[in-house]
């Protein structure tokens, strides 16, 4: 599978996943594997209602720049707090919702 078939279609299953919560899993820069779980809609709900528009700009030049990546609002990480996180769609080795998921094998 290519890498932007790959980015797809996680894309498109978190999209699909509405608010049910999720797990992804990926290997980190230091190579290491990381799992975190998520819900897809919590993420709107920590956005600033009126972003200024070089706060827009910002945000769509990072999109533009970095395709790979998607944010996501960690539920229950190690220090017991949520944030934001970014994750390399590149990296993804499996994503899962429910019953549904998706492994993907290098």
């Amino acid at each position: 599978m290519d890498i932007e078939t790959k980015r797809s279609k996680i894309k498109g299953f978190i999209a699909d996943s509405g608010s049910k919560f999720m797990t992804i899993e990926f290997i980190k820069k230091d190579g290491s594997t990381r799992a975190m779980n998520f819900n897809p809609q919590s993420a709107k709900n920590h956005l600033v209602a009126n972003p200024s528009d070089s706060a827009k700009q910002a945000t769509e030049t990072r999109k533009r720049n970095n395709p790979n990546l998607v944010n996501i609002w960690e539920m229950n990480n190690q220090d017991e707090t949520t944030k934001f996180r970014s994750v390399n769609l590149d990296t993804v080795t499996r994503v899962a919702c429910g019953k549904m998921e998706i492994t993907f094998v290098e």
